[in-house]
């Protein structure tokens, strides 16, 4: 899977005394990425409230 912890938990990794309570995570959005991802999450228990959408559009 392709994905990096963002925001306030990768802070707390490079030595920064915040945190958050939260987890900010970017995935790749291939769809073989995505499947992968969220069944992870599934197979854990996890929960996700919001999937947002693509930024940016491919151009042919």
């Amino acid at each position: 899977m392709e994905y990096l912890l963002i925001s306030g938990q990768a802070a707390v990794l490079y030595g920064a005394a915040t945190f958050s309570g939260d987890v900010d995570i970017w995935v790749n959005p291939t769809p073989t990425n995505l499947t992968a991802f969220l069944a992870a999450l599934t197979s854990q228990g996890a929960r996700y409230y919001k999937l947002t959408p693509a930024l940016t559009v491919p151009r042919d």
